[in-house]
């Protein structure tokens, strides 16, 4: 992220750093890690959403939005009630 250009955005998904250490606090999270191990697609990274935006400084990215799962399908996906996936979150931010 170092070389993007002043002004650029970026939204990415990321997971809360819990289900990596405690995937039993998300409903469905140890058969989901135990099915991505079986596939050798295993997590090692995930971030606790309160350090997000020191992550972020990191790349000399001012973090904008950060929303959780139920936050996020309920400000862009209103209409839908799928639950799931808890765990993971979405943040929007900016290049300083």
């Amino acid at each position: 992220m170092q070389q993007f250009a002043g002004g650029s955005y970026v939204i990415f998904t990321y997971v809360d750093e819990k289900i990596i250490r405690y995937p039993a606090a998300f409903f469905g999270g140890e058969k989901l890690l135990e099915d991505l191990k079986q596939i050798e697609e295993n997590w090692t990274f995930g971030l606790e959403p309160f350090l997000t935006r020191r992550y972020l400084d990191n790349f000399e990215m001012d973090l904008l939005e950060d929303y959780s799962a139920g936050e996020y399908r309920n400000h862009y996906l209103p209409e839908r009630s799928e639950k799931g996936y808890e765990f993971y979150r979405v943040a929007f931010a900016v290049k300083r």
